[in-house]
């Protein structure tokens, strides 16, 4: 079906990698604290759905206060995320 260099330019790399990773295997997941700015909606709604799914503990800023909210409920209902919202920086800080 394959031409032979497709066939050896996958089974070659692994062949190398496949060995690697029983001595070195991949890292576990990083954990930490993620500062999402924009999070009240686009890319950093989303972005704050990925890192909650994770088990990331986040701090959110946005300009709009009501999207806001209603992606830190979207949060807390899906992923059991809970925290606090600082009305002082429209942030809030889950853990």
């Amino acid at each position: 079906l394959f031409p032979s260099f497709i066939k050896f330019s996958v089974l070659v790399p692994a062949a190398l990698i496949l060995p690697l990773r029983l001595f070195f295997p991949r890292p576990k997941t990083p954990e930490g604290l993620v500062l999402i700015t924009g999070a009240s909606s686009g890319i950093g709604a989303e972005l704050s759905y990925i890192f909650a799914k994770k088990g990331h503990d986040l701090i959110l800023v946005g300009r709009n206060e009501e999207q806001l909210e209603a992606v830190r409920r979207n949060v807390e209902e899906k992923y059991g995320r809970s925290g606090c919202f600082g009305e002082w920086c429209r942030a809030w800080w889950c853990r």
